[in-house]
């Protein structure tokens, strides 16, 4: 990988912004080569990762049910029959008991099953990548664990100062790619992740988004109670922002050359990045539908309403309260894979999200929720 890596002082910036969104990869599940999307990003307990239920059996070539009284999935594939209960330190395979280390989970309202549990309880064979935070899964006989990309000697304060290598391996030669154009590899990549797994968009609503409004609390407060016009481009910017910073971190994973203007501005990189961002649909313009202000008595709220929920777990509404207290509530209208008849009514706090209960996808009931959280004082610990 080759590049002028001038472009470090600029993402430095952007991560500056978004200090969560780009922490540690995500973690990646692949079968027979073919990456399962998820709704909620996969978590690692007690040494094991566990993921969505529902895609992990699907992708298995299982069908799956759910026991509802019995927090209980189910799921079939020939001949094999697996039960797995939350919170059971066990799951059945065709009645026989098999000892987990990680047990199926509920978080955030979600399904969570340990990944290597379920897919060796079908026959299939798991390797981890801990550098990558890949795992793939083989259901052929045989299967090789993807090769860890090699490390450049020498440290990274020196490889800012130099080109590392002189060959591109994507045969666009040495010129490389300008920093305003992905190379058609990672373009693909960008294109699976919006259109399937949109890790932008989740990370922009459940993360980026409310974590700045909580660290400017004071400034918000001021923004929305006065309805001030440039508290309605907080959300585009810190949206365009969070596209930039991913497409960013794709140029420096890449195996392709990048070539970085010395002395680049951040407005000349929003610019090009965004071009980028169109061609995916995923400009601000793409996605928000409306920025509004609205008043629930006294109590003065943001509301954005998407476009397009799609069918990922997503926002069709934001609703950002000034609470009595001159604190930020941040409350959100989800989608849900598993019930497409409903919104999922939630609020995030800066130490975690949680459901409140289930609504229609009418604006006006969304409002309505919000006034009577906030008018009965109801909070996530209540």
């Amino acid at each position: 990988m080759k590049k002028v890596i001038s472009v470090m002082l600029a993402l430095c910036l952007m991560l500056s912004v978004l200090p969560s969104v780009f922490a540690q990869n995500p973690i990646t599940v692949f079968v027979d080569s073919e990456q399962v999307v998820f709704d909620v990003e996969p978590v690692i307990e007690n040494d094991r990762t566990l993921v969505p239920l529902r895609a992990i059996f699907e992708a298995l070539g299982a069908t799956v049910s759910w026991e509802s009284t019995t927090r209980t999935a189910v799921a079939e594939k020939e001949d094999t029959v697996i039960r797995i209960t939350i919170d059971e330190d066990k799951l059945y395979k065709n009645d026989e008991a098999v000892v987990l280390d990680a047990p199926a989970r509920l978080i955030s309202d979600r399904t969570l099953v340990p990944v290597r549990a379920i897919s060796e309880s079908f026959g299939a064979e798991v390797l981890w990548n801990g550098e990558t935070r890949r795992i793939d899964i083989s259901m052929q006989e045989k299967t090789e664990e993807p090769k860890a990309p090699q490390q450049t000697e020498g440290s990274k304060d020196s490889q800012q100062e130099e080109i590392i290598e002189s060959k591109n391996p994507d045969g666009k030669g040495n010129n490389g790619y300008s920093f305003d154009e992905l190379a058609p590899k990672d373009m693909e990549y960008l294109t699976t992740v919006c259109e399937e797994g949109n890790l932008i968009r989740y990370n922009f609503e459940q993360s980026a988004f409310p974590k700045n409004l909580f660290e400017n609390n004071d400034n918000a407060v001021k923004g929305i109670r006065n309805q001030m016009p440039e508290m309605l481009e907080v959300p585009r910017n810190v949206w365009n922002m969070n596209v930039a910073a991913f497409i960013m971190k794709i140029q420096l994973d890449s195996e392709s050359v990048y070539n970085m203007d010395e002395g680049m501005d951040e407005t000349k990189l929003l610019e090009g990045y965004g071009a980028i961002a169109k061609q995916v649909n995923m400009t601000d313009e793409d996605v928000f539908e409306k920025i509004n202000f609205t008043r629930i008595g006294s109590v003065p709220v943001l509301v954005i309403t998407f476009r397009d929920t799609g069918n990922i777990l997503a926002c069709k509404y934001i609703g950002v309260a000034v609470a009595p207290e001159n604190k930020i509530r941040y409350f959100t209208a989800e989608t849900d894979v598993l019930d497409k008849e409903h919104l999922y009514f939630c609020e995030v706090v800066p130490d975690g999200r949680g459901t409140y209960t289930t609504m229609g996808f009418n604006v006006g009931e969304f409002i309505d929720l919000i006034e009577h959280v906030i008018s009965n004082n109801i909070t996530l610990n209540s």
